[in-house]
């Protein structure tokens, strides 16, 4: 006789207001965390580099398309119900 196996559940799937409901919680203090696919991950800290090119790329935008559009800089983007990105631009 063949026992049947119970699956084991993968990770947990949160959705995008689970998501902001917990930061407005404080659940993740001062970590710096991004929702994608429905998985919440750890964002390392942003080098001198990193953070320098982030801003001529941002202004290299503003100058190529004018006052007409918005450039934006790191900042939440909500694409789907379990997932919030903060590109850099």
């Amino acid at each position: 006789m063949i026992a049947k196996l119970h699956a084991i559940p993968g990770p947990y799937c949160f959705s995008r207001d689970e998501y902001y409901r917990l930061g407005e919680l404080g659940f993740f203090g001062e970590s710096r965390v991004q929702l994608l696919g429905g998985e919440i991950y750890d964002v390392p800290p942003q080098s001198n580099w990193h953070a320098s090119a982030v801003e001529a790329l941002a202004e290299f935008f503003r100058m190529a398309f004018g006052g007409g559009h918005w450039v934006r800089v790191q900042m939440p983007l909500d694409l789907s119900p379990n997932s919030v990105p903060d590109p850099d631009v």
